[in-house]
């Protein structure tokens, strides 16, 4: 027994130890300010330029609403303008269709080739440059279906 030491108890060492901290560390909770201000302002400018998307694309449509509605009210004018234009070219056309005819004494003026006598209500759905004009040349046709005029 007497080879066994003598075991010393550990002390605090004198004046104690330091302070611990026995909480848990979170870390940091939320976003800083700064964040959220960007963020707000975002949402406030991107809500403003909806508003001004929804009210620019609501008179644009009451626009092509008007823009509409008036070509609705032409269009039975503009029909009616165009088969008098037709018409008129129709004439000159068997004026000079006898011209060309006059020698041909079997020849009846303005009888349709395909002895039909049905004219469509809507003409120029139906009736194309060439049949309208059927004297002209293939250049004055091309001019007058992309609207140049012969006077420029």
């Amino acid at each position: 027994m007497s080879k066994l030491q003598k075991t010393q108890q550990a002390m605090p060492p004198p004046g104690g130890f330091p302070p611990f901290s026995f909480r848990r560390l979170m870390g940091v909770w939320g976003k800083p300010g700064w964040s959220l201000k960007i963020t707000a302002i975002l949402c406030a400018g991107i809500g403003l330029g909806l508003h001004q998307i929804k009210k620019t694309q609501k008179s644009v449509y009451e626009n092509s609403r008007e823009v509409r509605e008036f070509y609705f009210a032409m269009l039975p004018i503009l029909w009616a303008e165009n088969d008098r234009k037709i018409l008129r070219q129709m004439v000159r056309n068997r004026e000079e269709e006898a011209e060309l005819m006059k020698d041909n004494p079997d020849w009846i003026v303005g009888e349709s080739v395909y002895f039909s006598r049905h004219f469509p209500v809507n003409t120029q759905a139906h009736c194309d440059a060439q049949d309208i004009y059927p004297f002209e040349s293939r250049k004055s046709l091309f001019n007058r279906m992309i609207g140049v005029s012969t006077w420029i």
